[in-house]
């Protein structure tokens, strides 16, 4: 770890720059019951691009690449290219497994400068002191801060204490710099640095156009980044504040026909959390992804009302996304239960969400909702009422996940003096959402876990589903083959 204010290298070479993300490894083993999608690592493939703008040797190492599997044989890959500086992208729940790479990394490369960033390190990072092997945290957007490391490493750049947006260990104390403002303007950036066999690998799921099997690849993109809504359990407002950044329409059209002529690709993800935040825009990218006519399908997220429970998401912006190659539709209802809604600032409307829900079937668009369960003062008769409300909604699938308050978070904030009595765990590990994390009033670990399991058994077995179904296919044929493996990956996972 850095003890002091030296990040920086004196010979002039050809430096090399290792890139590390383990999220997607879990998703290569068997039980892959809880699998939704198997996407890029989207925001380390922007620090690639930036580390590249600047002459760097600069390598990806993820475990959808046939060499890299495992954590031992990303270290091992890792340390026979010789990075002078490594930087790892993890999640809460990867950070425990990052940390210990990284410490088989340092054991064989003393002199390699390690870098965490990510969703973890970006809510807390004063966690850059764990493992004794962190020497700079990045928190914050980290595209420009990493720009200004590697200028520091070569000698050219700031000190350490004047690079916003990091953190790091000097004299045993922890030093955080001031936040760093985004770049509003996202055509600033260099393109993300790409791989082909992730990209290749990477698949969105369960229930898609084109299916899983059908798909030659899908691209993670960005056009309206962050989200103003504040909701408790969400780490982008502590990461991004409430201001959206944004890249162009014709950045974004250009970038699709890019890796469609580049790499063949047919599937796309919009990782925007909000893609209808700004309907116009989101409209106008829309009809020109429409006339571009690139035979990319894609999803992407849309949120049907505000925080005051009112409609924001308009008829013709779903109609605009279809027209434009959007083959699904996700948005979160996430929970009715009362005290959930207050708890976690996220009301729901139940006749806004069949509106949206009615209106994606008529455009000819798949959907997907999330639900969130685990809050304390949930109940059996709430969970048979879940049920009761999917059958009348009636989405094409259905994401069940538990209430996991992330380090960070406004919800780990509120909990703060009383986390060793509501808390299940605060092992880093367990923090995937299909773990239970709350202590309930009424219903026990093993329980919430069944109940779960019951909920999307008896919704995607009722014949209130099978008729949804058989009308939508009707409808909409080529959606067919597209049902029949999400068929099979019900049945896999013992859900029919």
């Amino acid at each position: 770890m850095v003890t002091n204010n030296e990040f920086k290298y004196s010979r002039k070479k050809q430096l090399k720059v290792g890139l590390v993300s383990l999220l997607g490894g879990e998703h290569l083993g068997t039980d892959r019951k809880n699998v939704q999608n198997d996407l890029e690592p989207f925001g380390l493939l922007y620090i690639g691009g930036v580390a590249k703008a600047q002459g760097y040797e600069t390598r990806i190492f993820h475990p959808y690449q046939k060499a890299n599997p495992d954590e031992e044989s990303i270290a091992k890959a890792v340390t026979e290219f010789k990075p002078e500086i490594l930087g790892i992208s993890s999640m809460t729940n990867t950070f425990n497994r990052s940390v210990a790479l990284a410490q088989k990394v340092k054991a064989r490369l003393p002199h390699t400068k390690i870098v965490f960033g990510g969703d973890h390190i970006g809510t807390n990072p004063r966690d850059v002191i764990q493992g004794n092997v962190i020497d700079v945290g990045v928190y914050g957007e980290g595209e420009e801060t990493f720009r200004e490391l590697l200028e520091n490493y070569n000698g050219s750049g700031k000190s350490l204490e004047e690079i916003k947006g990091i953190s790091f260990v000097k004299n045993r104390e922890i030093i955080i710099t001031e936040k760093r403002p985004r770049v509003m303007d996202r055509t600033q950036l260099p393109k993300p640095l790409r791989d082909e066999e992730i990209l290749k690998t990477a698949k969105v799921g369960v229930l898609m156009y084109p299916a899983p099997s059908e798909q030659t690849g899908a691209a993670s993109l960005l056009f309206q980044f962050g989200c103003p809504f504040g909701c408790k359990y969400c780490s982008a407002t502590t990461l991004y504040g409430s201001k959206l950044t944004r890249s162009s329409v014709e950045c974004v059209v250009e970038e699709m026909k890019d890796l469609k002529e580049q790499f063949g690709i047919n599937t796309a993800f919009f990782t925007d959390l909000t893609f209808n935040l700004n309907y116009k825009l989101s409209e106008e990218l829309c009809a020109n992804l429409e006339r571009a006519q690139l035979g990319v399908n894609w999803t992407a997220m849309v949120r049907p009302t505000s925080p005051n429970n009112q409609p924001i998401l308009k008829d013709s912006t779903i109609e605009a996304m279809v027209a434009g190659g959007c083959s699904k539709v996700a948005f979160g209802i996430e929970s009715f239960e009362e005290s959930a809604m207050q708890a976690y600032h996220r009301p729901t409307s139940l006749d806004e969400d069949y509106r949206t829900l009615r209106k994606i079937d008529e455009a000819g668009a798949l959907s997907k909702v999330f639900l969130i369960l685990g809050h304390p003062d949930e109940t059996l008769e709430y969970y048979n009422e879940v049920i009761s409300v999917l059958k009348t909604l009636m989405p094409d699938e259905v994401r069940i996940s538990f209430l996991t308050p992330f380090p960070g978070t406004p919800l780990w904030n509120d909990l703060e003096e009383k986390r060793n009595e509501v808390l299940l765990t605060t092992n880093y590990d367990d923090y995937t959402t299909f773990k239970p994390i709350m202590k309930m009033n009424h219903i026990s670990p093993d329980q919430l876990i069944k109940q779960r399991q019951r909920i999307l058994h008896e919704y995607y077995n009722s014949n209130e589903y099978t008729s949804h179904v058989r009308k939508k296919v009707a409808r909409t044929p080529k959606f067919k083959k597209s049902f029949d493996e999400f068929n099979e990956e019900l049945k896999r996972r013992e859900l029919i």
